[in-house]
């Protein structure tokens, strides 16, 4: 009997209208031809919809050559992955799922890089994590902890005013999903960062009623109370604000590097970036760019020192990063490309409120939860000093 769910990745996306014309203008041409796309409108969900097929060929194997040179033996194996991407509007947002490569044909641009991490901080058990990946701005550390069986999340040693959380997975506490419809008692996970990892219904049907389920959560219910730190970060979106921050990181730009500005791997691409063995970088040039083993921060923050004052912060998000699956870094070997200022932390200060720019969006420390949190702490310390003085 076939199996009524899949584990599969949700995007959902940003400024696409809920239309086909406008998700198929979303996608990215270049990269489309590169997969010899063939385009589909499925007609039996009911909602809007598109669906992108194809496949990201290399003729010879990027480790073709290394056995030559290694064994003496000329090898030529092909390289073929399936790529399938499935786009469609429910009640008025648009989501898509990759099936196989196809993850990366959604523009990171149009990702909601909060949805996944939203999900999971009102419905993932607080008593049974099992993923948790946090940040610490300014200091350009990364800590990820697995933990199969699950745990408390206080028992994880997240520090919650200073750490900003980039994914966490765990069980999931009573979502009517197609997995645990036909059986409540039925244990599920999910893993929300960007995009949200769960099993979701196969039949169009289902899988319409897990998106819809999975709006509600969002839509009607807050953070799980132990989980509410996750949510702390608050994304600007405030005009004139978005413009004085960049206004203010294009002046740090222009100077010389003192440590407000970091590499930050973007969140949704770890494990591209742990399997890359060449990145080339490329700023406002015609020339092929730098390539090297490693993201070169020194190399993008000088190229947008260089820039016109007032254009570095454009320079940067027009630039690319590229990664490549072999060092020689030919197009074949081709991983991700990205906007070079997706690889950039910084922190700004305005009015004395904190400012951070993280996977290319800006975020503020919400001051509301920061005067809840030092209000807790120092309730806490003045018991703990009663405490110590009772006779």
């Amino acid at each position: 009997m076939a199996t009524r769910t899949s584990k599969r990745t949700l995007y959902r996306l940003r400024g696409v209208s809920p239309t086909v014309d406008a998700m198929f203008d979303a996608l990215d041409t270049d990269q489309l031809e590169r997969v010899h796309a063939d385009f589909h409108v499925p007609e039996n969900l009911g909602v809007p919809a598109v669906l992108v097929t194809g496949s990201f060929e290399q003729p010879v194997a990027s480790w073709c050559d290394e056995i030559f040179r290694t064994t003496g033996i000329e090898v030529s194996r092909q390289v073929n992955r399936s790529a399938g991407l499935l786009m469609l509007a429910v009640d008025g947002e648009v989501y898509a799922i990759g099936y196989d490569q196809g993850f990366r044909l959604v523009p990171d641009r149009l990702k909601d890089h909060r949805f996944g991490l939203s999900f999971a901080s009102r419905r993932v058990d607080p008593g049974r994590i099992r993923d948790l990946v946090s940040h610490t701005p300014g200091a350009g550390r990364t800590d990820i902890t697995l933990i199969p069986s699950g745990a408390s999340v206080w028992s994880l040693g997240v520090v919650e005013h200073a750490q900003i959380v980039r994914r966490l997975g765990g069980h999931l506490d009573d979502v009517p999903l197609t997995i645990s419809r036909d059986n409540p008692a039925k244990i599920s996970s999910a893993e929300g960062g960007a995009g949200l990892r769960l099993r979701l219904g196969v039949e169009g049907a289902d899988l319409i009623a897990d998106i819809r389920a999975i709006a509600r959560v969002l839509s009607e219910e807050k953070p799980s109370p132990e989980l509410e730190f996750v949510e702390h970060v608050v994304p600007v979106d405030d005009p004139g604000l978005l413009t004085r921050l960049e206004t203010a990181l294009d002046d740090l730009l222009g100077q010389e590097p003192d440590g407000r500005i970091g590499v930050a791997v973007p969140a949704d691409h770890w494990d591209d970036y742990n399997a890359a063995r060449g990145f080339r970088a490329r700023i406002n040039s015609d020339a092929a760019g730098r390539s090297t083993d490693d993201f070169d921060l020194d190399y993008v923050l000088c190229r947008a020192r260089v820039q016109r004052a007032g254009s570095r912060v454009a320079a940067l998000r027009e630039g690319t990063v590229t990664l490549y699956r072999h060092s020689r870094a030919d197009r074949t070997d081709e991983v991700w490309t990205s906007s070079a200022l997706r690889w950039i932390e910084a922190e700004v200060s305005l009015d004395s409120h904190r400012f951070f720019l993280m996977d290319e969006d800006w975020y503020e420390i919400d001051q509301e939860y920061l005067k809840a949190n030092r209000s807790h702490a120092e309730r806490r310390r003045v018991a703990g000093w009663s405490q110590t003085m009772a006779p």
